[in-house]
């Protein structure tokens, strides 16, 4: 028997199959372990845990579609210049003019 408090983990570990082909990978910590926390502030509403995750785990990073342009430059430029980084991929999302879709490139 489920209870609320297992849906609400399910949620965490499960994703519609068809969003498959995106292969993502779910990291749960505990927040107490966070590396470094950003406080809430007026720009965001709440508390962001980071936590240090091992260069060769990231395989690709997605830029989306409204993100800003020296935000997507200073993001291609780190991963340039960080040799840990070499193997990782960046694609942005744009939108498929013909179909109702993003598309990565």
């Amino acid at each position: 028997m489920y209870t609320l408090y297992s849906y609400l983990i399910l949620d965490f570990y499960t994703k519609n199959i068809e969003w498959k082909y995106e292969s993502e990978v779910r990291l749960i910590n505990n927040i107490n372990e966070a590396n470094e926390v950003i406080p809430k502030s007026e720009k965001n509403p709440f508390d962001i845990y980071l936590f240090k995750v091992p260069a060769d785990c990231v395989t690709r990073v997605c830029i989306g579609m409204d993100a800003e342009h020296t935000f997507e430059n200073n993001l291609r430029q780190t991963i340039k210049n960080n040799p840990k980084l070499e193997h990782v991929q960046v694609c942005k999302a744009e939108m498929n003019p013909k179909l109702y879709k993003m598309d990565w490139k």
